[in-house]
């Protein structure tokens, strides 16, 4: 009897711990919900560049330069050796909206991030702003519209050659998990991007300009389920002094939704407004 209730004692010990330590749970709604958003800009050049300046076009949101709720401004972008600023007037460049193949929201006037560099380095520069994250929400109702973004979320204006994703189509539903999966939307498009340097020798210069918007949490047995959409252009350039067109993606409807109708989020929002804090 002794050693039956030794052998016990050790199987209740690493329970205990294994609850205790998050690997089990019993807990049957989803938890730690969170939202990450951020916009990377990435230039690269094979050689060093003379008097370069770029402008490069920021995350639109409510018009104005935003990520998440937060309105940029250049100390956001501040990095030694290169001058920057914000404008609404590039060079060269009619951002009226007047041209018929641009997409421009509403009250949504671009604005551009100007860089300056006397001598632009070789190599890969890099300016990754983000939210403070990742963002801890209570309610799913804070997670960004990743199924609709435009009009909605931070993205990249204007837009050319670009056809607004339709309403997303329902591809299957996770009763166990109370997720809604959908037909991933993608569309191709173009945005166009200011050069204006001087080569010491040829060099190509490429540009990277990425939006990123995650919703992510917790489930009842520690899997991560997550949506997101992205905006997104990359080449490289063929005019060291003048416009440059740069094509990509927009994507949204990416990953796993919440079923709101669902009793394992019904669970959540009723135990949100009890006002218990879900670890």
């Amino acid at each position: 009897m002794i050693i039956r209730n030794l052998l016990i004692l050790p199987s209740i010990a690493v329970a205990i711990f294994l609850i205790m330590s998050g690997c089990i749970s019993t807990l049957e709604y989803p938890r730690e919900l969170q939202k990450t958003e951020h916009y990377q800009l990435r230039i690269d050049t094979d050689g060093p560049l003379q008097d370069a300046t770029f402008y490069v076009p920021l995350p639109m949101k409510d018009g104005a330069p935003m990520i998440d709720n937060r309105i940029l401004d250049k100390d956001d972008f501040m990095k030694t050796g290169f001058v920057i600023d914000f404008t609404q007037v590039p060079p060269e460049r009619n951002v009226t909206g007047i041209h018929p193949d641009e997409f421009i929201l509403d009250a949504n006037d671009p604005w551009y991030l100007e860089i300056h560099a006397t001598t632009w380095p070789k190599g890969s520069s890099d300016w990754d702003v983000s939210d403070v994250g990742p963002n801890y929400i209570s309610s799913p109702l804070g997670f960004y519209k990743t199924l609709y973004p435009i009009g909605n979320e931070s993205i990249l204006l204007p837009k050319l050659e670009f056809t607004q994703p339709r309403t997303p189509t329902v591809q299957g539903i996770n009763s166990k998990y109370g997720t809604i999966i959908y037909l991933p939307q993608e569309t191709k498009q173009s945005i166009m991007i200011y050069a204006n340097f001087t080569e010491i020798k040829k060099t190509p210069v490429t540009i990277f300009v990425f939006i990123e918007g995650i919703n992510n949490w917790r489930d009842f047995d520690d899997t991560n389920p997550s949506n997101r959409y992205t905006d997104e252009v990359y080449g490289t350039l063929n005019n060291n002094k003048g416009w440059n067109k740069l094509s990509g993606t927009f994507s949204a409807a990416k990953g796993e939704y919440p079923d709101l109708s669902s009793s394992r989020w019904q669970n959540l929002s009723q135990t949100n407004q009890q006002g218990v804090v879900i670890q």
